[in-house]
């Protein structure tokens, strides 16, 4: 038997996505504009969730043999294909690009933040993997390298984003414009 991402769990996140919009609204005062990006973000982490962590295996067997399965050869992705090496890019890009929206990020802190993502995702997995016994996901130091890269060119293309919206906007007091010269 498996717990897999399924209409209850979804409705779930949906549910705890309202309560953060109501909070961000009423006691910081958030604009619709910062709800919506949030929001979109929000939705994202959830599907990183899904995706890197579902369906969990419960109920294992005591008699079965618990196996973690690790690679720690930061060379390993040499022998991945190249769908596996581009896909842990891709699925990390939209984190670079949407954290600047939501949180004031420098350089540095989102060469921090690239990393964490990455040990986040592949820490997940293996502390699931310990808690049920069973190692039903690779915990991969490649993986924490790849999204750390979808991280810095999401980052990049975030950057390239604003200077245009930035260097098109003729009111720098209203929209994405100022929401830009907040977060950055």
């Amino acid at each position: 038997m498996q717990w897999d991402f399924d209409a209850s769990t979804a409705v779930l996140a949906l549910l705890v996505l309202i309560v953060l919009l109501v909070r961000l609204k009423t006691k910081h005062n958030r604009s619709y504009l910062y709800l919506l990006l949030y929001a979109i973000f929000y939705l994202y982490i959830v599907n990183v969730i899904r995706y890197t962590l579902f369906p969990v295996p419960l109920f294992i067997q005591e008699d079965s043999m618990f196996r973690l399965s690790y690679d720690l050869n930061p060379t390993g992705f040499i022998r991945w294909d190249d769908a596996q090496i581009y896909n842990n890019i891709l699925l990390s890009v939209p984190f670079g690009f949407g954290l600047p929206f939501l949180r004031k990020v420098s350089f540095k802190r989102m060469l921090l933040a690239g990393v964490m993502f990455g040990l986040a995702i592949e820490g997940a997995q293996l502390v699931l993997s310990l808690l049920i016994r069973a190692g039903y996901r690779t915990v991969d130091v490649n993986d924490v390298l790849l999204n750390f890269i979808g991280v810095m060119v999401g980052y990049g293309c975030y950057r390239l984003f604003a200077a245009i919206v930035r260097g098109i906007s003729r009111d720098k007091k209203r929209g994405l414009a100022a929401l830009l010269d907040t977060a950055v």
